[in-house]
C-alpha cells in the first residue's frame, strides 16, 4: 500500500512538470508579446536575445543546484580532456544553435504552429539513434515516426502564412534592422522553419552526446550544457551585433517575469520532473510525454487565445496517431522484456532448485 501511495505521488509529480514544460511556450510567447507593448526606446526590452541568456543560465543553475553532489573533485577528475571538448562542442549545438532557433521560431510562429512541429523530435530520435548510436529499429517505432513525420509536413504545407505584421514580429526578435532580421520577418514561414532546424540540432546533439558522453554523469553535463551555452550566446551576441542587444538585460521589467519564467516554468519544473523520475517507470514517462503535444495546444487556447486552424486539426491528428502507435509500440517492448526477464529469473530459481534438491539425495 505504502509503495503503490509512493508511486502515485511521484507519478503526480511528473505530470505536473509535463503540463508546465506544456505550457512553457505559450508562457514565453505571452512574455514576448507584453514586452513588445512596453517597449524602452522603441526596444523590446524581453528580446529573445535576453530571453535565451536569462533562460539558459537560470536553468543551468538549477541543475547545478540538483547535481551539486555530481560536482565533487573527484567525479570531475574522471572526465577526461577529450569528453571535456565533446561537450563544448555540444554546449554549442543544443545550449546556443538549437535554443536561438527555437526561441526566434516562437517569437515568428503560432504556439500551435511551434508545438505540433517540435514533434519532429520522434522521427528525429529513431533516425539519429539509429544512425549514430546504432540503435536497433523496431517496426513500431519506425510506423510511428512515419506517420508523427506524415503529420508535421500536412501542418507545415497546409497551414496558412502567420498573419502577424511584418513591425511586430521585427519587435518580437529585436536583433535589429539588418538583412538576417529582415530575412526571418518576411521569409514565408520562417518561424515553423527555425523550429524544424532547432529540433535538428536538439535532437541530433542528444544522440552525438549519447555516443561519446557514456562515461560522463548527467550531472556535470547537463548544468555545463545550460550555464557554458549561455555564456557563448552571450559572447557571440556581443562580437556580431554589439552591446546594444543586451543594453536592457537589467530591466526591472525583464527581470520580474524572468524571475517568474525562471522560477515557476524552468526551476520549479526541473524540479519536479528530476524527482517525478525517480520513482516511475520508462512507460509512466513515455504515456505523460505523449500527452506534451494536447497539453501544448490547450495552453496555448488559455493563455494565447489562439484557436486551432483545420489544417492544424489534420496534422494534429495524425501526429497524434504516430504518437499513439509510437507508445503501443514501447508499452509492448517493455512488457515482452519484463516477460523474459520474469522467465529467466524463474529458470533460474528452478535449476538452482533442481541444483540443491541433486545434493541432498547424494547426502
Amino acid at each position: 500500500m505504502e509503495n503503490s501511495q509512493s508511486k502515485s505521488f511521484y507519478l503526480l509529480l511528473l505530470w505536473i512538470s509535463i503540463f508546465i514544460f506544456a505550457a512553457s511556450n505559450s508562457v514565453i510567447s505571452k512574455i514576448g508579446k507584453l514586452g513588445a507593448m512596453h517597449l524602452v526606446d522603441g526596444r523590446n526590452p524581453i528580446s529573445f536575445c535576453n530571453v535565451l541568456f536569462w533562460a539558459n543560465l537560470i536553468g543551468g543553475v538549477v541543475l547545478l543546484c540538483v547535481y551539486c553532489k555530481s560536482w565533487s573533485k573527484e567525479s570531475l577528475s574522471k572526465v577526461s580532456a577529450t569528453e571535456w571538448v565533446h561537450m563544448f562542442i555540444l554546449a554549442i549545438l543544443s545550449g546556443v544553435i538549437g535554443p536561438t532557433l527555437f526561441f526566434l521560431g516562437l517569437m515568428l510562429t503560432e504556439v500551435i504552429n511551434v508545438v505540433l512541429i517540435s514533434t519532429l523530435d520522434i522521427p528525429m530520435t529513431i533516425f539519429f539513434g539509429w544512425l549514430i548510436v546504432k540503435d536497433k529499429l523496431s517496426f513500431g517505432s519506425c510506423i510511428a515516426g512515419l506517420i508523427a513525420l506524415c503529420g508535421i509536413l500536412l501542418t507545415f504545407f497546409l497551414t496558412q502564412l502567420n498573419a502577424m505584421p511584418m513591425e511586430m514580429k521585427m519587435k518580437m526578435i529585436n536583433i535589429g534592422d539588418g538583412p538576417v532580421a529582415h530575412l526571418l520577418a518576411t521569409a514565408p514561414k520562417s518561424g515553423e522553419i527555425c523550429i524544424a532546424l532547432a529540433q535538428l540540432f536538439i535532437v541530433f546533439s542528444v544522440a552525438y552526446s549519447r555516443r561519446v558522453l557514456k562515461s560522463v554523469d548527467t550531472g556535470i553535463f547537463s548544468p555545463f550544457r545550460m550555464i557554458v551555452g549561455a555564456v557563448i550566446f552571450f559572447v557571440i551576441v556581443l562580437i556580431m551585433l554589439g552591446w546594444v542587444h543586451f543594453i536592457d538585460i537589467l530591466n526591472p521589467y525583464l527581470i520580474g517575469w524572468m524571475l517568474f519564467y525562471g522560477g515557476i516554468v524552468i526551476a520549479l519544473g526541473l524540479f519536479l520532473w528530476y524527482w517525478g523520475i525517480k520513482g516511475t517507470s520508462g512507460g509512466d514517462l513515455a504515456v505523460a510525454n505523449s500527452f506534451s503535444p494536447v497539453a501544448g495546444v490547450f495552453f496555448a487556447f488559455i493563455i494565447l487565445g489562439e484557436i486551432p486552424t483545420m489544417p492544424q486539426v489534420i496534422g494534429g491528428i495524425v501526429i497524434l496517431v504516430g504518437i499513439a502507435v509510437g507508445l503501443i509500440a514501447t508499452l509492448r517492448e517493455q512488457r515482452a522484456a519484463s516477460l523474459v526477464s520474469a522467465t529467466a529469473l524463474c529458470q533460474t530459481c528452478k535449476e538452482g532448485k533442481s541444483h540443491e534438491d541433486g545434493e541432498n539425495r547424494a547426502q
